[in-house]
This record gives C-alpha cells, sequence and structure tokens, in this order.
C-alpha cells in the first residue's frame, strides 16, 4: 500500500515556522536546532510503521554510521513492590503483551521517585522490528526514538531519566543533538487526522533528512 508522506522542515524553531515552535524564552539554547515532521493520514498504527520506516530508509542511506535505538520508560510512578523490581521496564512490557523477541542488546535503569520506582531503557533495533517499535511508542508516552552515530553512549540519558515531553526534556535532547544525534518524537493523537515523527537535530544536519 502506498502511503503519501507530508515532509516539512526548519532550520531554526526558535523562529516562528510552521513545524515545531520553541517558547521564546528558551532561545538562550546553546545550540541552533532544526526541524523536520513526517506525516501520514492512515489508521495510527499503520502511519506510525510507514513513517518511521521512510525516515529508517533515509537515515540508513544519508547516515550509514548510525544506528536507530528506542529510548523508553514509564510515564507514570511504579509501586514499590517485589514483582515490580523484578519485572523491571523490559519485563513489564512483556508482561502487558508486548513481543519483545525481535529487540536485543537493551539497558535499562531504575530511579526511585515519590515512594516509587521508574524505569528507563534504551534498545537498538533494525528495520524488521518497525512494528513493535510503533506499538511500543503507542503504548507509552515517555518515549523517544533516536539516530545515534556509531559509540554513543547511551548509559548518559539513562542515569536521568525523561518525561516524553520535548519542552521538558529540551536539555536532555540538546545534550543528543549536540553530538550529532537525531530525536525523533511521535506527533498525532488517535482523533487527528495526521499522524507521524517529528525529528530534532543540529541545523547543519536536518537538512539531510528532507532533501
Amino acid at each position: 500500500m502506498a502511503v503519501d508522506i507530508q515532509v516539512s522542515s526548519t532550520f531554526d524553531i526558535f523562529m516562528k515556522n510552521n513545524v515545531w515552535n520553541l517558547s521564546p524564552s528558551r532561545t538562550a539554547s546553546r545550540v541552533k536546532l532544526g526541524a523536520a515532521s513526517f506525516l501520514a493520514c492512515v489508521g495510527m498504527h499503520e502511519s506510525l510503521t510507514v513513517v518511521l520506516g521512510a525516515v529508517y530508509d533515509r537515515i540508513n542511506q544519508v547516515f550509514p554510521n548510525y544506528d536507530m535505538w528506542l529510548f523508553i520508560g514509564n510515564s507514570a510512578v511504579q509501586p514499590d513492590t517485589r514483582i515490580v523490581r523484578y519485572r523491571r521496564l523490559w519485563g513489564g512490557f512483556k508482561s502487558r503483551g508486548f513481543d519483545l523477541s525481535c529487540l536485543s542488546g537493551s539497558f535499562e535503569n531504575m530511579i526511585e521517585i515519590d515512594g516509587g520506582l521508574k524505569f528507563f531503557g534504551a534498545v537498538p533495533f533494525s528495520k524488521n522490528s518497525l512494528a513493535v517499535v510503533s506499538d511500543l511508542i503507542v503504548g507509552e508516552r515517555c518515549s523517544y526514538i533516536a539516530a545515534l552515530p556509531n559509540g554513543f553512549d547511551v548509559r548518559c540519558a539513562l542515569s536521568k531519566g525523561w518525561s516524553g515531553d520535548i519542552s521538558n526534556d529540551f536539555d536532555l535532547i540538546c545534550c543528543a543533538c549536540e553530538k550529532e544525534a537525531f530525536v525523533l518524537k511521535k506527533i498525532g493523537e488517535f482523533d487527528d487526522c495526521e499522524r507521524g515523527f517529528l525529528a530534532l537535530a543540529l541545523s547543519k544536519n536536518i537538512g539531510g533528512l528532507t532533501i
């Protein structure tokens, strides 16, 4: 099935644009970031998998020394129980019915907060894992996808955690982009016609995704 993907971009998210605007109060950022949106008008899971596949192919073509990673965590504080500590993050997803058999090489970290626990993890993925990655990010909003250059230390982000909200996580996103990463966030809800991904990267790199 052919799907039309609408692509829009800006080389400066601090200037007014039709892709994504950052609050003027954050213009003191030490890095200049651009953004690109990739949107398709089909069902939620279908659109995310198709759009992610297109972005995956583009990154693999233009940045062959990059790996694709899923960063995902708990948006809600988990009760501090023996079963939660045993399952941790990935076991928790398996208990919810997610098939993670096609994913390997994962990392995770546990953070104690507000009398409970939050788990944050990262796992690399290949093209044959796009469907399960799409399912995971639909099921958990505290998630990002990142295209990372070889040798990138993913465990640094796990020690701090994230919220899944770009504005709240902006310092962490800037840190990743400074190291040449591309950070992707799911956009579009169930009642939106178009759904897909927003990509953030250094302004000098964002054009590589859209040309």
